[in-house]
């Protein structure tokens, strides 16, 4: 699974992007990510794009967008299992009622 890192909707376009401040950090610091490593980046408004990290400095991040294969997330689907106790048929009906 990739990394992934939010950027503004206008920032979501083909060519470098920037990333400095607690993603940076994220990044270099904590995933260790080195020129090469692939993230993705998304911006909140339900998008997402591959990208490369092409340059990592001392306080930010160049990525290089493909826009070419941008594509809106689809929300994953939740799965629910709702496990109770054998009951009496009447706190059963009430479990059930107040799980839905």
């Amino acid at each position: 699974m990739s990394a992934r890192f939010y950027v503004a909707p206008a920032k979501l376009v083909r060519g470098p992007c920037h990333v400095t401040g607690d993603g940076f950090r994220y990044l270099a610091r904590v995933l260790r990510l080195d020129v090469g490593d692939a993230v993705i980046l998304f911006d909140g408004e339900g998008h997402e794009a591959p990208a490369t990290v092409a340059r990592v400095d001392v306080d930010a991040a160049s990525l290089t967008l493909d826009v070419g294969q941008a594509r809106p997330r689809t929300p994953p689907r939740p799965s629910v299992t709702l496990v109770c106790a054998l009951l009496k048929l009447d706190k059963t009906d009430w479990t059930l009622q107040n799980a839905t």
